[in-house]
């Protein structure tokens, strides 16, 4: 009895923390019309001009680089967003170029995702832009195949949205700056210089010796393990929405272990309930403009809940992934069921495959 109050308080607990509004990091005005318009823009057009898919396309850039805001000049605003860049197209292309091809498809993915997670623990930079990239690596597996644009035509529209999302982004912060809505630097220290970075040598080496641990190796043996398992399924199933499985997985899994229980709560609860509102939407087969619109309001919602709401940012994210891969196709009650059972499966495989089975640092599993 006393187990059972145990396990009821701490989901209880867990609950009160995924509904938690923080208010200790501002949010800039020019993140949230960045991300607007670095999405909704591209959509409108392809929808006004018929050109649908690539609309699509475009927003997904918009999708990657929208994620990237930072503080400070817009020099400093663009280097995070110059990095995303590069891995979400490097990804793009690398991921439509093995799609299409069954059982090699999934091996390749695999592969690729072990050894970006493995590559992504050499800074924080690498480790942030390493989960971008095996995301979009996974969704631009979907373009891959026979009678798509071929890799170098997606990943080139695709680029177009990312680069207009990132003009729109710094445009708005040096609007917002000249009109003093939002500060145009972030002091570094007493003296209001940054700390100079750790040379390259310097990451690679600290790198290289964290190898030689367990936990150098955890995030890719866990990344690894799900997506290996995602993959068979994809494979054995044969259903032709069941990358969603991976791409949840991704969205749940993060590298960061040691207060993994709240954050996964969150991560879980909010994928799952943006699946299920996102499905209900495109359910009701509405028309583009309202579409374009949901995923203005969506998009400009990301950067605040981000740092206020984490349970509520993974429940924006899954319907603008959602919306941007259906936007333009005819939705069904079966292909809502499939993708209610994918989001199930792959949240199912994050939480168990991802983090219970894996000891703590303190030598007890997760659930302890």
């Amino acid at each position: 009895m006393a187990d059972k109050k145990t396990h009821w308080d701490t989901l209880c607990s867990h609950a009160a923390d995924a509904s938690r509004w923080s208010r200790d990091e501002p949010v800039h005005p020019s993140w949230v019309v960045g991300a607007a318009l670095g999405m909704a823009v591209p959509m409108a057009v392809g929808a006004t001009t018929g050109q649908v898919p690539l609309g699509m396309l475009a927003a997904l850039g918009g999708l990657a680089l929208s994620g990237t805001a930072a503080k400070g000049t817009l020099r400093q605003q663009a280097i995070p967003s110059g990095y995303a860049l590069v891995a979400s197209v490097a990804a793009v292309l690398l991921g439509s170029a093995v799609g299409g091809q069954g059982w090699i498809t999934g091996v390749a993915i695999v592969a690729i995702t072990i050894l970006a997670a493995l590559m992504g623990g050499i800074s924080r930079t690498a480790a942030r832009n390493s989960s971008l990239f095996i995301i979009f690596v996974i969704i631009g597996s979907i373009f891959g195949g026979p009678g798509t644009a071929g890799p170098f035509g997606v990943t080139f529209v695709f680029l177009l949205g990312a680069l207009w999302t990132i003009a729109v982004m710094l445009t708005a912060s040096y609007l917002c700056q000249i009109r003093g809505w939002e500060p145009a630097s972030a002091p570094g220290g007493t003296d209001g210089q940054h700390p100079a970075p750790p040379t390259l040598t310097r990451l690679l080496r600290h790198w290289v010796a964290t190898l030689h641990h367990f936990a150098g190796w955890q995030y890719t043996l866990r990344i690894g393990l799900c997506m290996t398992v995602c993959e068979i399924i994809a494979v054995l199933w044969g259903q032709a929405q069941a990358y969603w499985i991976a791409i949840v997985v991704a969205i749940v899994v993060h590298r960061r272990f040691g207060d993994t229980i709240s954050r996964v709560f969150k991560r879980a609860v909010g994928t799952f309930a943006g699946v299920v509102a996102g499905s209900l939407l495109l359910l009701g087969s509405p028309p583009a403009g309202l579409l374009v619109l949901v995923v203005a309001v969506l998009a400009g919602l990301r950067p605040l809940l981000k740092v206020r709401n984490y349970a509520l940012y993974s429940a924006v994210m899954t319907p603008l992934v959602l919306i941007l891969l259906e936007f333009g196709n005819p939705v069904s009650p079966e292909l809502i069921a499939y993708r209610l059972i994918d989001t199930v499966l792959g949240v199912s495989i994050a939480v168990v495959l991802g983090y219970l089975i894996w000891p703590s640092r303190h030598g007890k599993n997760v659930t302890a």
